[in-house]
C-alpha cells in the first residue's frame, strides 16, 4: 500500500482530471483509501494465518470454509479500523 499512493495519484490525475484538478489531490485520496482498498487481499490472508496458527490440522477445504464464513465481518471490522488511522 506504499506505492499505491504514487502511481494511483498519478493514474488517477491523467485519466479523471475533472474530479481530481491537481496531482496533489489524486494523490491525497490514494493515500487515504488505498490501506482501506487493500484489506480486500490482506484479510483473507489474515484469517488464513489465523486458522493455520489455532487449528494446525485442519484440511484445505476447512480453511475455506472458515474463511469465507469469516471474511465479510472480518473485512468490515479492519476497513472500519484502518480509515480513521
Amino acid at each position: 500500500s506504499f506505492n499505491v499512493p504514487h502511481h494511483g495519484g498519478k493514474y488517477l490525475h491523467e485519466n479523471y482530471e475533472s474530479w481530481f484538478s491537481s496531482e496533489v489531490k489524486a494523490f491525497t485520496f490514494c493515500q487515504l483509501v488505498s490501506p482501506v482498498f487493500i484489506q480486500f487481499f490482506s484479510t483473507p490472508l489474515h484469517l488464513a494465518g489465523l486458522d493455520i496458527y489455532n487449528n494446525p490440522a485442519s484440511t484445505f477445504k476447512a480453511r475455506l470454509n472458515f474463511i469465507g464464513k469469516e471474511y465479510v465481518k472480518s473485512l468490515l471490522g479492519r476497513m472500519c479500523r484502518i480509515f480513521p488511522a
